[in-house]
């Protein structure tokens, strides 16, 4: 079993992001933002790479788009579907299992992507890129969202690492900071990005930033889900909707064009 399909992680996300209204406020009014960014047209079929639980996938099929969306897990797939069946929107979503590193899509088979913290866990994260602009059609757009290297949060969070001697420690490799934690037994990877180095990468594939907003300012939700969890996510509420600078968020969303000559 994996560590995020064990059922007290879907229990816990349940708590911190699905059924908590803060975090629906949140998340409702991030993906309009991501979805107007998209510039998606009602004909056009929308891919959620890496849907897990379906919640972004479900929320576009609301806003009147049609969207694939596939995931690696076969236990998250299966509890999306009941979700987009619940949420009455099940003929609006085609679910698929796949894997983000080899993709069975034929080239530019897809003009809208949108990838939601996934491929902060991906640690062959260049195949997963590789894949996403491989089927990305020229003149289409690709949203990421990313843990952020340049958080205000992530400094100390580096130095706690190395004064716990228990806990894992970051490495600095080709895309950002990278570390391993247990979830339930098993192991799961997490990158923050260096954001210019994705930007970079991408660049020489035929990508340009065309966008990048602030998304959660922080994940202190997690740590103190109570009274200060919902004051954590007020703020990150107040940060996204003003605007504030992204390169202090926790993470960032992120908004690229395929040149029309790839």
């Amino acid at each position: 079993m994996l560590g995020f399909d064990h059922p007290e992680t879907t229990k816990t996300w349940d708590a911190l992001y699905y059924n908590n209204s803060h975090a629906i406020q949140f998340y409702d009014s991030a993906i309009n933002r991501m979805l107007k960014l998209l510039d998606a047209k009602p004909s056009e079929v929308l891919l959620d790479a890496g849907c897990g639980a379906g919640v972004h996938a479900i929320r576009a099929a609301e806003r009147g788009y049609r969207v694939d969306a596939i995931d690696f897990s076969e236990a998250a797939l299966e509890d999306a579907k009941k979700r987009a069946a619940s949420a009455g929107v099940i003929d609006r979503v085609h679910f698929m299992h796949e894997d983000l590193t080899r993709l069975s899509f034929a080239d530019s088979a897809y003009s809208r992507i949108f990838s939601w913290g996934v491929l902060i866990h991906i640690p062959r994260v260049a195949h997963a890129l590789d894949e996403l602009v491989r089927v990305l059609s020229p003149g289409g757009r690709l949203a990421l969202y990313l843990c952020n290297a340049s958080a205000l949060q992530f400094g100390p969070r580096r130095i706690e690492t190395w004064l716990k001697p228990n806990r894992a420690k970051w490495k600095n490799l080709d895309f950002g900071y990278a570390t391993e934690f247990e979830l339930h037994g098993n192991a799961i990877w997490l990158w923050h990005f260096h954001h210019r180095v994705l930007d970079r990468y991408l660049s020489h594939r035929g990508l340009t930033l065309v966008a990048r907003d602030s998304g959660e300012f922080s994940d202190l939700h997690i740590r103190f889900p109570k009274v200060l969890g919902r004051l954590c996510w007020r703020f990150n509420n107040l940060w996204c909707l003003s605007r504030l600078p992204s390169r202090l968020a926790q993470m960032n969303l992120s908004v690229y064009e395929k040149s029309v000559k790839s």
